[in-house]
């Protein structure tokens, strides 16, 4: 249906509310055409009603998602930073231990 069909019929409409219904009888295609297209009205109003509050549910549970993943990825972070610290000090104290024990070895000298 075509926007020129829609507006020629809203413009019968509003003659028809113009004079009250009195030439309904005239034409009962155009009350019926009338009606139809209050039906459709009613549908589209009652879908766009239940689209717009799917729309915010699923606005809902991505916000929650988000906020989720945006805590695990903190909790993960902290995780990652105490093993990076504690992988630091084992490697610190391996070197040190490895030059503690080199402390006693003279080069060139062989110590039994």
């Amino acid at each position: 249906m075509g926007v020129a069909t829609i507006a020629a019929d809203r413009e019968r409409a509003r003659a028809l509310d113009d004079h009250a219904w009195t030439d309904a009888a005239a034409d009962p295609s155009l009350v019926e055409r009338v009606r139809q297209l209050e039906a459709r009205l009613h549908v589209l109003r009652v879908s766009r009603r239940v689209l717009m509050n799917m729309l915010i549910q699923a606005e809902r549970e991505h916000r929650a998602r988000l906020t989720a993943l945006e805590s695990r990825n903190r909790r993960l972070a902290r995780a990652n930073a105490r093993l990076a610290e504690r992988v630091l000090e084992t490697r610190v104290r391996a070197v040190r231990a490895r030059g503690e024990s080199r402390e006693g070895f003279a080069p060139g000298v062989q110590n039994d």
